[in-house]
């Protein structure tokens, strides 16, 4: 996936959604994991270890958990 310059995105929030339509980002639906645990924690996300749909591949899942986030904070963890 390209990575933009933040000041060169227009709406940030159209950008994220598009590179989704488009597979630069893949999509995962929560409910899709099991085997979830917490493996730490920050000034504004949490960060999960769980399994995929039953299977042995291991993801990390990032939680944000202050209510608003500048999207281009959560543009900055995707790249």
């Amino acid at each position: 996936m390209k990575c933009h310059n933040f000041s060169q995105i227009e709406e940030p929030s159209k950008w994220f959604e598009k590179s989704i339509e488009r597979d630069e980002i893949t999509y995962y639906d929560y409910h899709d994991f099991n085997d979830i645990s917490e493996v730490g924690s920050g000034g504004f996300s949490s960060v999960y270890s769980a399994n995929w749909k039953n299977t042995p591949s291991k993801f990390a899942i990032k939680r944000f958990v202050r209510i608003s986030i500048p999207i281009n904070e959560v543009i900055n963890e995707v790249c």
